[in-house]
């Protein structure tokens, strides 16, 4: 392991991963800092070699400081993903944020949903808390991706019910005398993490006779029933995958309304 005093962060405490990711976006520093760190890695040894960096290659001009970083670096350079504030979370989040924009979608952040109003079969209206009204908006299709217990996408009763509070959905979950094993740390996690949303294969909510609940809402994350995230470290890749058949599923809803299967979807 090797140290380099970056420039200008003599003295300085407290410095983070955004401040540093921030800096490497100004070209000028970057060079500096580069430089140093090509001496500290040219003074290591010989021989084959790759340098491992903390994740803040830059944060809005990643592409341009890997491209200095191969130019001015003796040995290929990758990055070591840090703690949160996360880099390469943040890159992520900007790109897919750029990309939904351009196709013309709209992001509200800040305002949390009340309410989600239905025509019985399909939800016509997501409702919004504006500052002292209601905001309104017409929906096609709705995308349910509001977490399971921890996120407060489902949440516990006092009576022993998990409540899912936008479409009032049935939960599947154990009774509350076992939402918890006796052993805190059981390898088989507790019983409540399985608690959530059961669907069809299309994602779609099903209601408690196992007959479709809404034809254009899928449910995504966290809030599927069934899952064990915590024991089979599954979380981030039920999340994607979800979230993915989602959008292909909704994505191909025809004009009869009905979203169709992934099957029926045109290649």
């Amino acid at each position: 392991a090797l140290s380099v005093a970056l420039p200008g962060q003599d003295g300085r405490r407290n410095v983070n991963a955004l401040e540093l990711a921030r800096a490497f976006d100004d070209s000028s520093w970057r060079r500096e800092a580069f430089a140093l760190i090509a001496g500290a890695a040219s003074a290591g040894g010989g021989g084959p070699a790759r340098i491992a960096v903390p994740a803040v290659l830059g944060l809005n001009d990643h592409a341009a400081v890997l491209r200095e970083a191969a130019d001015l670096l003796p040995y290929p350079v990758f990055e070591i993903p840090l703690v949160p504030p996360s880099i390469p979370g943040l890159r992520l989040y900007h790109a897919l944020r750029a990309a939904f924009l351009q196709r013309g979608g709209r992001m509200s952040i800040g305002e949390p949903v009340l309410r989600m109003d239905s025509d019985g079969r399909r939800v016509t209206t997501v409702v919004l808390s504006a500052a002292v009204r209601e905001r309104r908006i017409s929906a096609g299709a709705v995308v349910l991706a509001t977490g399971g217990i921890a996120g407060g996408g489902l949440i516990g009763l006092a009576d022993g019910r998990i409540h899912e509070p936008i479409l009032d959905l049935p939960v599947e979950a154990p009774p509350v005398e076992r939402w918890l094993a006796d052993d805190p740390l059981d390898p088989a996690g507790h019983p409540l993490e399985r608690a959530g949303i059961r669907t069809d294969g299309d994602l779609r909510p099903l209601d408690a006779g196992g007959a479709v609940r809404f034809e254009n809402v899928a449910v995504v994350g966290a809030l599927l029933a069934g899952q064990r995230a915590v024991a089979e470290r599954c979380g981030d890749g039920v999340a994607i995958a979800s979230g993915w058949r989602a959008a292909a599923v909704l994505g191909a809803t025809g004009a009869s309304g009905r979203a169709r299967s992934l099957a029926e979807v045109p290649a």
